[in-house]
């Protein structure tokens, strides 16, 4: 018995299906199927119609499995994040009895108003620093920060407090002070 090449290709086809299904080898099952489609096509139209439509069928059922994967996981997450949260509601029971979300506000309004009362604090520091003889502090930079960093600040203090453009009255005392502060630290980093 003589198998044509049509059938060889046919079984070769079903068994390069089942493997890419398997282990996902698409190139290799694209190749022998367009192979075979084009032999089919010229030789049994209404076959090579059908194998293209279970082709058709069977990549539609990749996507709808690979959705429920991703949708699966999807709510895999949410589950998670769900127990999160009811352990953290425990836990806040735990700490402040039933009425833990009142306490919880009452922690929340403090952290805010000391939030607020720093931000005062950096307010007076800030206005200070022009009283400063600290070059870092004057310039409003960490003595960690870089070369350009300390650069950029001081143009921006320059531009911010120039004589001809600023509103305050002193201005000028406020410009020597942040000429000063950049020749100290550009002394500082000759000298390293």
């Amino acid at each position: 018995m003589k198998i044509s090449f049509g059938v060889f290709l046919l079984i070769a086809f079903v068994i390069v299906t089942i493997a890419s299904f398997i282990w996902k080898y698409r190139g290799l099952i694209y190749f022998v199927g367009i192979v075979f489609l084009i032999w089919l096509f010229f030789k049994f139209f209404f076959v090579a119609l059908i194998v293209i439509l279970g082709l058709i069928i069977a990549y539609f059922i990749r996507r709808v499995q690979e959705n429920e994967r991703m949708s699966s996981e999807a709510d895999r997450a949410k589950q998670a994040h769900q127990e999160d949260v009811d352990a953290w509601r425990k836990e806040q029971e735990r700490k402040y009895g039933p009425n833990w979300y009142q306490a919880n506000r009452d922690e929340q309004k403090a952290e805010a108003n000391n939030a607020r009362n720093n931000q005062a604090t950096k307010l007076i520091d800030y206005n200070r620093r022009w009283d400063s003889i600290d070059p870092y502090i004057i310039l409003g930079v960490r003595e960690v920060s870089t070369f350009t960093e300390m650069k950029n600040q001081y143009k921006f203090l320059s531009k911010k407090y120039h004589p001809d453009v600023a509103t305050e009255a002193n201005s000028d005392a406020i410009m020597k002070k942040i000429n000063w502060t950049w020749d100290e630290i550009k002394k500082e980093q000759e000298n390293y």
